[in-house]
């Protein structure tokens, strides 16, 4: 109930607002029962063999009397006895307005998995009853899956990551939903209890891929494919076994530099990177380039053959500025990149080292580029 400290009156009229009057005795507004229904009444996440009942808490408003009094009577019973079975009632004492309200009704013998039971709630206080929700249909609690993903395929994706791939269970191998699947994955010398975990999501019949990132290269693991629900974890899969590619090259292309050939091309050369034991073996160099605009989102790339450390771009505009930066590429992944360049389009040469010393190339079709060897944030 709300209440007031009092009330002060004031007169008007076209020229102003008189001084205000006295206040008045403190009034305090009347109680009554709740008004309105409760509403989105839905399913909620309980034990195994619960009916679990959440909805939204009755505004403070529509209470109508102190808070310490409301009170909701939950009603339910199962969907298929419809009329012939009387109701049951749960009385709910209220909690805090700021959270769901939730009531978790065990089933006892009576408990079937996923079964649909007809639910409607009542607000009450010490004046009365509100008035009565609309029926909703509210499942009891789920069972975890029975069924076990098949098929399930590991294989190298690169130095820190390996790609997995099973077929997903049936709509008969639960009793309920299928919130996805979970890969448990470990490598060699680690207990399995020890294991990390990726959640996939997915439904039912199908395969799926999922690659797993963050491994240690060059490295053994095993991974176990189980389908989940907010019940828990279905049995796992047979073992997988995957391995981890060697490293990506550890070393960036170095030295690069950049010629300007005309107002719309440029040459870019490096040095070659030298992979070791430990490294899977060169595939080829990537070349990205960008105009420096503020976002990222026009980046081209050009790949060439590792036996190559030159790339001509063309097409450009004169008067840009673009950012220019070189990886190397393997099986186990891209390299770091190399040093990022920035160049002004214009009439003139290029030329810029990863190293801490630069020079400067002699000057090519009488074209006097400027080079601007600053970072982004200048």
């Amino acid at each position: 109930n709300a209440e007031y400290m009092g009330f002060r009156v004031r007169a008007e009229n076209k020229l102003g607002v008189g001084p205000p009057s006295g206040a008045t005795a403190r009034a305090t507004t009347a109680t009554a029962k709740p008004d309105g229904t409760v509403e989105n009444i839905r399913s909620g996440q309980g034990n195994r063999g619960d009916l679990t009942v959440i909805w939204d808490p009755l505004p403070a408003i529509k209470v109508n009397a102190e808070p310490r009094s409301l009170t909701y009577y939950v009603k339910y019973k199962p969907d298929e006895s419809r009329s012939v079975e009387p109701w049951r009632t749960v009385r709910v004492q209220a909690g805090s307005r700021n959270r769901n309200a939730i009531c978790q009704i065990p089933l006892g013998n009576e408990y079937r998995p996923f079964k649909l039971y007809r639910v409607t709630i009542t607000a009450s206080n010490f004046y009365g009853n509100g008035t009565e929700s609309p029926v909703v249909l509210i499942r009891a609690s789920e069972e975890a899956p029975t069924e076990r993903p098949s098929n399930v395929v590991a294989s190298s994706v690169s130095g820190s990551s390996v790609k997995v791939t099973f077929d997903g269970i049936s709509h008969s191998g639960v009793l309920g939903d299928l919130t996805g699947y979970r890969i448990k994955y470990w490598s060699s010398g680690v207990k399995e209890y020890l294991a990390q975990y990726l959640n996939v999501p997915g439904g039912f019949g199908q395969t799926y891929t999922a690659t797993v990132k963050g491994l240690k290269y060059f490295t053994s693991y095993q991974f176990r494919v189980a389908a989940y629900n907010s019940a828990g974890n279905g049995p796992e899969s047979h073992v997988a076994h995957g391995k981890t590619l060697n490293s990506a090259p550890l070393s960036a292309p170095s030295e690069v530099q950049v010629y300007g050939e005309s107002d719309t091309t440029l040459q870019v050369t490096w040095v070659p990177v030298t992979t070791g034991v430990d490294e899977e073996p060169l595939i080829s160099y990537i070349v990205s380039y960008w105009t420096y605009d503020g976002n990222y989102g026009d980046v081209q790339h050009i790949e060439v053959d590792r036996n190559t450390a030159a790339v001509q771009l063309t097409g450009l505009t004169k008067g840009s500025r673009y950012l220019i930066q070189v990886v190397a590429k393997s099986l186990g992944g891209n390299s770091e990149g190399s040093t990022v360049i920035k160049v002004e389009m214009g009439a003139g040469v290029y030329s810029r080292q990863t190293s801490s010393s630069s020079r400067t190339l002699p000057h090519k079709l009488l074209l006097t580029i400027i080079l601007f060897l600053w970072f982004f944030d200048s």
